[in-house]
């Protein structure tokens, strides 16, 4: 876990993460302002809240930057679980040229076959940024589930309308999408 900025190039890891309880990643589990170029997991990564299979979940501000990285693993857990990023909030959010071929289940909501949930609640931020990347696993959950994003929204707050979705440019989602109680989207 980072407590500050971290940046990682050129690395990996393959073994299977367990954790119990949030904040948990293939990569980093919890870390403030996070770059990532080149960087992929492999193994299996199963978690409580907050989940994903290279960076698990943010602290309030900062920037998080993933680009060439990818995760081929499947991913579980409860809320906020997604194949890339389980939760990053109050952040500015990148993802360029990368991808998830796992399966990402949740057994609660928020999950996203590349990211769980992206959320900003200061009207006016940047929204994320989705290019060039993509998710092939199926995506499983009870609400509010979707291929790229589980739960997206910059601005304005919770269920607020005059919220900004985050930007998706030559992405796509493959895998099946199932809610078993709420809303899902092929893509948000």
């Amino acid at each position: 876990n980072s407590q500050g900025a971290a940046t990682l190039t050129d690395s990996y890891a393959t073994g299977n993460v367990t954790n119990t309880v949030t904040d948990t990643g293939g990569i980093i589990g919890k870390g403030t302002s996070v770059t990532l170029t080149n960087v992929y997991a492999t193994g299996t990564i199963n978690g409580a809240a907050k989940t994903g299979g290279i960076f698990g979940g943010s602290d309030f501000g900062g920037t998080y930057t993933f680009t060439d990285c990818y995760s081929t693993g499947a991913v579980s857990g409860t809320i906020q679980i997604g194949g890339i990023v389980g939760y990053i909030t109050r952040s500015v959010l990148n993802v360029r040229r990368s991808y998830a071929t796992g399966n990402v289940t949740g057994t609660s909501s928020q999950v996203g076959g590349l990211v769980g949930v992206l959320y900003g609640d200061a009207p006016g931020q940047m929204p994320g940024y989705i290019g060039h990347s993509y998710s092939t696993g199926n995506v499983s959950g009870t609400h509010l589930v979707g291929g790229i994003f589980g739960y997206a929204e910059y601005g304005g707050g919770w269920g607020d309308p005059e919220g900004i979705l985050p930007y998706i440019s030559n992405s796509y989602a493959a895998g099946n999408v199932t809610a078993t109680a709420g809303a899902a989207g092929g893509l948000i």
